[in-house]
């Protein structure tokens, strides 16, 4: 995909939800009317209105053109840069919880995985994701897709070094707590209540050594097949269920971390 596909957001619900949460709000969108049907097309007319973003009529054959893919379902916005949150205030807003579970991307590449990644950390409840400038992909439509509009919820901060907002969140009172092939504790024996940054790492090497080094404790997930690894975001889903699961007793509604935008 091109940048200028990854620069339109398609799909009813996407661009809905989109306009809805008004994080990240498009510079235009357009509809083909004969795709949609009229309660959706008059939601997304409203939101537009509302919102005071231009809204332009096309056929279905010029937005699978511009798209230059199919499955539009009728709409698709321009997209300006992602709004990534800033650092300060979100590690002001984790501080005031005791529970808050801080998810670190280090390198992660395909949008795809990404998106998926993003997908698990917010139904799980992570309070915010960090991720490093370079070498990491950004946000655009595929992770939007791909992460079923979680982009929209979860605070999500872009940083030089994660090595500095690991030990800087360590000072702040987080363990943290890396997944590594290498490491010999699985995820279910080692505690991850609490204050807890949890470090997933790139598809093909994991965590940096510099990464590692600077975290509490290493983690692995048990395997016993003949594949060599598991997928990224399924290993990372599989380690925030973990975290869920061991707060799930002893985490009360009123510890829950607060989520800034």
């Amino acid at each position: 995909m091109g940048n200028h596909q990854r620069a339109w957001l398609c799909g009813w619900h996407a661009v809905w939800e989109t306009l809805r949460v008004g994080r990240w709000l498009p510079t235009e969108v357009r509809m083909a009317i004969e795709s949609l049907d009229a309660d959706r097309a008059e939601e997304l007319q409203t939101l537009t209105r509302e919102l005071d973003i231009p809204c332009h009529d096309c056929s279905a054959s010029e937005l699978e053109q511009l798209l230059n893919r199919r499955d539009h379902q009728g709409c698709a916005a321009r997209m300006p840069d992602f709004p990534y949150s800033d650092w300060e205030k979100v590690l002001t807003d984790l501080t005031e919880s005791e529970s808050a579970c801080v998810l670190v991307l280090d390198r992660i590449q395909d949008p795809h995985n990404f998106g998926a990644i993003l997908r698990s950390a917010e139904i799980f409840g992570v309070a915010a994701v960090v991720v490093p400038e370079r070498e990491q992909s950004g946000v655009n439509a595929q992770v939007v897709r791909s992460s079923a509009g979680a982009v929209n919820h979860l605070p999500l901060v872009q940083m030089p070094s994660l090595v500095d907002a690991v030990k800087q969140l360590q000072q702040a009172g987080f363990r943290a707590v890396a997944g590594s092939e290498k490491a010999t504790c699985a995820p279910a024996n080692e505690q991850l209540t609490g204050r807890i940054v949890l470090v997933v790492g790139n598809e093909g090497v994991g965590p940096s050594a510099e990464l590692m080094e600077c975290c509490d404790s290493l983690v692995a997930i048990p395997q016993s097949g003949q594949v060599d690894s598991l997928n990224v975001a399924v290993a990372a889903g599989i380690l925030l269920y973990e975290v869920a699961r061991q707060r799930s007793d002893s985490t009360s509604p009123q510890n829950a971390a607060p989520r800034s935008s």
